[in-house]
């Protein structure tokens, strides 16, 4: 999915997401992933809370 997609496809998980569930989310480089989040953040689209 893309980068505009990723809260609809959150508020998808938490809707199909057992109650205790888990996320697991994998990537090949992690520290790249969540720098990039980080930084996204800063967006006035994208909003973390």
């Amino acid at each position: 999915f893309s980068y505009k997609e990723t809260i609809s496809v959150l508020k998808e998980v938490v809707r199909v997401l057992k109650r205790k569930g888990k996320l697991v989310i994998v990537v090949p480089n992690l520290k790249y992933a969540a720098k990039r989040i980080l930084e996204d953040t800063k967006n006035q689209d994208c909003k973390v809370d």
